[in-house]
This record gives C-alpha cells, structure tokens and sequence, in this order.
C-alpha cells in the first residue's frame, strides 16, 4: 500500500513581536497559522494565496512572502509535508471569514501563543523568533 502524501502551507504574518493567529473554535484555548492544504492543481503558494483568502480575507502577494522553513511529518501511514512562509503583516486587516472553524483571528505576542499552538507550527514560530532576536 502507497503512503498518502498531504502538502499544506502555512503563513507566519509579523508586526514585530506579533503573530497572525487564529483561535480554533474547540473548548480548549489552541491556536493556527493562516494556510491549509494544497489542491492537486495548485502550487505551494497559490495555495497559500487561497487559504489566507478563505481565511482571513488577505489577497497575498506572492512578491513579498519569503519561504522560511519545510518539515515533514508521519501520522499513520500519512506524510504531511508543511511549508512556512513569511511576510511582514504591518497593513494586514484579517477578519474571521471561517467562524465554524475559528473563534477569532488576532495579532499575539509569539511568546504567549507558540505554545498554544499545534507541534509543529509552535516550534517553526520559536525557531523563526530564536534567529530574529539571536536567542540561542
């Protein structure tokens, strides 16, 4: 049996020592990145460019995101293959256009929210503030 590959985006907006997030609409207090999974006739970043679209109601352009980090990951028998991007949100306006799946969207200090974050997306948001700040 072939192993199912899944290849999702994820956006890492920043206003200085913020980050975009969206709350997830559970009992218990979690955060996400903007992004989601990629369509089979989609590239990486017009996936992206969708995403925070359905999302969070940002038209992205592609010029100004930077590619950041990748990380696989195994879940039974399924890999899911992560890219982050990066971009500079000082002229974001987000709106929660998904509030079955999310609570709210808002900007947070990333030292407060990484940990409310799923694994991977928490330890790609302390690597990408560890080398902004130089705090090995």
């Amino acid at each position: 049996m072939k192993n199912k590959k899944i290849k999702k985006s994820r956006l890492i907006a920043t206003k200085g020592d913020f980050v975009l997030v969206l709350e997830k609409n559970q009992k218990e207090i979690k955060y996400s990145l903007p992004g989601g999974v990629k369509k089979k006739e989609e590239t990486i970043t017009t996936s992206l460019q969708r995403e925070t679209i359905e999302e969070i109601g940002i038209c992205l352009d592609v010029e100004q995101v930077i590619f950041f980090t990748s990380i696989i990951v195994e879940k039974n028998g399924c890999f899911i293959y992560k890219k982050y991007f990066l971009v500079d949100g000082t002229n974001f306006s987000p709106k929660n256009l998904e509030p079955l799946k999310f609570k709210s969207v808002k900007w947070m200090p990333w030292y407060q929210v990484y940990r409310l974050m799923d694994k991977e997306d928490k330890n790609v948001v302390k690597q990408y503030f560890t080398k902004k700040y130089n705090l090995n």
